[in-house]
């Protein structure tokens, strides 16, 4: 999800859309189906890029992501690692 939201500063406003473009286009290439955004200003924006991806499919279900290799023990884990915690935040 993306916490930018619209502001009145153009400067502010340029960034937030800069960074929800961004952060959508990762999501789309990585398989996403669809989005979260913080503000319903968003929305279209969020939506234009998955629809430019998708290209009228309504899923990827055939996007693979063979560089993962997740364990049930890795969904089970719930620790942290205090010397990586900047990998989760």
């Amino acid at each position: 999800m993306s916490a930018f939201i619209p502001a009145k500063d153009k400067a502010q406003n340029d960034f937030a859309f800069n960074k929800i473009t961004e952060d959508k286009t990762r999501e789309v290439k990585d398989g996403f189906d669809g989005s979260w955004v913080a503000h319903p200003g968003m929305v279209p924006h969020a939506r234009a890029i998955f629809e430019k991806y998708l290209k009228g499919k309504a899923n990827q279900k055939e996007v693979t992501r063979d560089d993962l290799n997740v364990t049930a023990a890795d969904i089970t884990n719930m620790t942290i690692d205090s010397k990586n915690i900047h990998k989760y935040f």
